[in-house]
């Protein structure tokens, strides 16, 4: 059948192949790999195929088949630097503010009551009466006085300083260059 040592300059090596068919190939075809099984670098429609069984004294080679491995990793290709500023203004706020004095106004009544009147109001105005008991041959009820209470509204203004603050960024780019040009771009 040949020779049982691939690559030594003659001979055939029978080959058998990963779906089960054997081939005949010239043992200088076989190529050595490093981690020691043999590849065959050629195309398998150029070869004859063995016909029938071919014995006891066949060896088996095993055939490689190369995979691509992907892989990615990150290069640092630059960066930013950002600087903040703080910027102070004077403004000057002016909002109204409302202030509510009471006006209190006396008005002598002098009249006798039988019971007690109650809080009464004249639009803004609320009216407490004030009752005096006086001695007479008979115990009254003598309206004294009321007391008219007046509610004025005015606005007044109190204009003050205040400070603002707002801030400011500024960005400088750091570009760096590639480590070597032919280094895949980060995804």
């Amino acid at each position: 059948m040949g020779s049982t040592e691939p690559g030594n300059g003659g001979g055939h090596m029978l080959v058998q192949m990963d779906d089960g068919r054997q081939v005949m190939v010239p043992a200088e075809l076989l190529a050595q790999q490093e981690d020691g099984s043999y590849a065959l670098p050629v195309d398998l429609s150029q070869l004859d195929v063995a016909a029938g069984a071919l014995g006891s004294s066949a060896i088996v080679i095993p055939v490689l088949a190369e995979e691509l491995e992907v892989r990615r990793r990150r290069v640092e290709r630059g960066g930013v630097r950002v600087h903040k500023q703080v910027h102070e203004r004077q403004v000057e706020v002016d909002e109204p503010g409302f202030a509510e004095e009471v006006q209190i106004d006396r008005v002598p009544v002098h009249r006798a009551v039988d019971e007690p009147p109650p809080v009464r109001y004249e639009g803004e105005t609320m009216i407490v009466p004030l009752l005096e008991e006086v001695v007479v041959v008979e115990k009254r009820l003598m309206l004294r006085e009321e007391l008219r209470i007046t509610r004025h509204r005015r606005e007044i203004h109190n204009p003050q300083r205040i400070t603002l603050s707002s801030e400011q960024a500024t960005i400088d780019r750091l570009d760096k260059e590639p480590a070597d040009a032919d280094s895949p771009h980060p995804a």
